[in-house]
C-alpha cells in the first residue's frame, strides 16, 4: 500500500484508520533533516499565520536551516555588518525599520556597482546608557555574500544617510569573514545571538516586532544542491532512533519524531552511511 494513501473510513464503524507514518532523510549543504510524516492535509484554519511577536524557536530554526543550506564556497568572501540606531532616531514600527534597511542596502549596492545577496536579522537589546537606558532598542546584523571589502567609514556614512541622522559617531561595524570555515562559524554566531528571548521586558514590551529576519536579493543566494532526499527503510529508521535516544536523554522513539543535525561532518558522514555515493 502506498504510504501516501489516505485513511479509509469504514462503512460499519464510521471510524478512520490511522494515517500511515513514514520517514524521509534530506541532506543539503551542512544540514541533515530526518522528518517523520503523517500524511494529512492541514486544515485551512491551521495554515493561518499569527501576528509576528517575539522571535520564536521555530523561526530561529528556519533561519539556521537556510544558512546551512548556503554554499559556503560560493559565498566566500563575505562581510558581517552591524548597524545600530542612535538615541534620537526612534523606529518602533516595523515599516520604518524596513525602509531604513532597504535604503541602506541601495547605497551599498550603488557603491559596489551590483546587486548583493545578504541575510539580515534584527536584534533587540536593553540600552545600557543614554536617554533610553533600560528600554529595548533594535539593531541590525547583516551577512553580505560575495563582498571582499567594505570601508567602515563609508558604511557608517551610508547608514547615517539612510536613517536621516546627523550624528557623527554612530555605532556600526563591519568585519570580513575569511575562508569557508569562517563562514560556517559566523552562521552559528549569527543565529545563536538571541539572548533577548530570555529578557522578560522583551516578552512583555508590547512592541510590534515584525519580521525578525529575512533575505535580500534571495534569487542571488547560492544554495548547496540537495544530495539526498528519499524515504527511509524500517531498518534505517530504527538505527537513527537508537542513535538519537543514546545521544539525547530527552528523545523517546515512541513519542518523538524527526530532528535536524547541522555541520559538514554530519552531512558527509550520514550521506555515506545512508548509501550516498
Amino acid at each position: 500500500m502506498s504510504p501516501f494513501k489516505k485513511g479509509v473510513r469504514s462503512a460499519h464503524t464510521e471510524r478512520e484508520t490511522p494515517d500511515p507514518v513514514y520517514w524521509r532523510v534530506t541532506v543539503q549543504g551542512r544540514h541533515v533533516l530526518f522528518s517523520r510524516h503523517n500524511v494529512v492535509i492541514p486544515h485551512r484554519d491551521r495554515m493561518k499565520k499569527n501576528p509576528v511577536g517575539v522571535w520564536s524557536v521555530a523561526s530561529r530554526m528556519n533561519l539556521l536551516k537556510m544558512l546551512n543550506h548556503v554554499d559556503s564556497v560560493k559565498v566566500n568572501p563575505a562581510v558581517f555588518i552591524t548597524l545600530t540606531y542612535p538615541d534620537h532616531v526612534v523606529r518602533n514600527e516595523y515599516a520604518g525599520r524596513s525602509r531604513d534597511r532597504a535604503v541602506f542596502w541601495r547605497y551599498v549596492e550603488k557603491h559596489l556597482g551590483r546587486h548583493v545577496p545578504a541575510f539580515w536579522r534584527i536584534e533587540w537589546e536593553e540600552r545600557k546608557s543614554g536617554v533610553y537606558t533600560g528600554l529595548l532598542r533594535p539593531h541590525f546584523h547583516l551577512m553580505a555574500f560575495g563582498v571582499k571589502y567594505l570601508d567602515k567609514d563609508l558604511m557608517r556614512d551610508m547608514w547615517r544617510k539612510a536613517i536621516g541622522s546627523r550624528e557623527l559617531d554612530l555605532s556600526t561595524s563591519v568585519k570580513r569573514i575569511r575562508g569557508t570555515d569562517a563562514v560556517s562559524r559566523y552562521v552559528s554566531k549569527y543565529v545563536s545571538k538571541y539572548r533577548s528571548l530570555d529578557i522578560s521586558t522583551y516578552r512583555n514590551s508590547g512592541l510590534k516586532f515584525g519580521r525578525h529576519w529575512g533575505i535580500l536579493r534571495p534569487s542571488l543566494v547560492p544554495y548547496s544542491p540537495v544530495v539526498m532526499d528519499r524515504d527511509m527503510t524500517a531498518k534505517e529508521i530504527a538505527r537513527v532512533q537508537r542513535y538519537a535516544a543514546s545521544r539525547w536523554n530527552w528523545y523517546d522513539p515512541e513519542f518523538n519524531g524527526g530532528f535536524s543535525l547541522f555541520g559538514q561532518k554530519w552531512a558527509d558522514g550520514l550521506f555515506k552511511m545512508l548509501g550516498g555515493a
